[in-house]
């Protein structure tokens, strides 16, 4: 997945980039809420919060970082503010980021490491001029058990097959 996003993100004509996976989704309306929050505050990045839902939408795991954190989600903060409030990180796929910053800061994924995204989210969050972390649940992740995707095999055994992706978006 990391060569995929780097490459979306390389090719991407977006002011902000959110990344999908091709078996989850986003609230309709979502990515347009982050949109004008991000622009009318000027944020490097917003993180919201997800469900892990079956395939039949079932609740299995809501994530209830932002809700159990000390993080006023109102508030503007510095990416360093919130590294010193003890933030816990979920995944790249709760996060909306000004495409401008990460190609300021070289942020890309690293090829061929599992669970890339977590050893880059300290990296975007660290060098966010303007964050806020709010407690919407936009983003729900296909999963079988709370905490686990679904194996490899099973996705690639998938009609039609979907490779994965990155979402980048270009709201009017």
């Amino acid at each position: 997945a990391a060569s995929a996003r780097n490459l979306g993100l390389d090719n991407a004509s977006g002011e902000y980039v959110a990344f999908l996976d091709s078996d989850d989704y986003v609230l309709p309306n979502a990515y347009q809420m982050l949109y004008e929050m991000a622009v009318s505050q000027d944020l490097d990045i917003i993180q919201s919060e997800l469900r892990s839902v079956n395939g039949e939408g079932l609740l299995l795991g809501h994530s209830d970082y932002v809700s159990a954190s000390a993080i006023d989600e109102d508030a503007v903060y510095s990416g360093r503010e919130v590294l010193l409030h003890n933030w816990f990180f979920t995944t790249d796929q709760t996060f909306f980021i000004r495409r401008d910053f990460l190609n300021e800061h070289n942020l890309r994924f690293i090829p061929g490491i599992y669970h890339e995204d977590t050893e880059l989210i300290p990296k975007w969050v660290y060098y966010a001029q303007r964050m806020r972390c709010i407690r919407d649940v936009l983003y729900h992740r296909l999963s079988v058990a709370p905490g686990h995707q679904f194996p490899a095999a099973a996705v690639r055994a998938a009609e039609p097959p979907v490779p994965a992706c990155i979402f980048c978006i270009r709201v009017p």
